[in-house]
């Protein structure tokens, strides 16, 4: 499931990145945004062990994972529904 998520997420970012970006400065912001995937892709397994300090069951740190993810889900969602009543005036 994560997988999936991650990797729609990836899109969308390179969706957006070529539609608001300018043609020249494209190549420099998609390495930028490959480096950072490169490095939240790695950094993940530091997530979990802080994860698992706050609480040691296994499936705390999924429960943790979730509830952050939904945060974020719910943020994007307010803000793309901004952004579209915004473009319909």
């Amino acid at each position: 499931m994560t997988g999936f998520v991650y990797s729609l997420g990836v899109t969308l970012v390179f969706h957006l990145l070529s539609e608001h970006m300018p043609r020249k400065q494209l190549t420099t912001a998609t390495t930028l945004i490959l480096i950072g995937c490169n490095l939240g892709g790695g950094c993940a397994s530091f997530a979990l062990q802080l994860f698992a300090r706050i609480n040691s069951d296994v499936k705390a740190a999924f429960l943790i994972f979730a509830v952050l993810s939904l945060i974020l889900g719910i943020l994007l969602l307010i803000r793309v529904l901004k952004t579209n009543r915004k473009l319909r005036k």
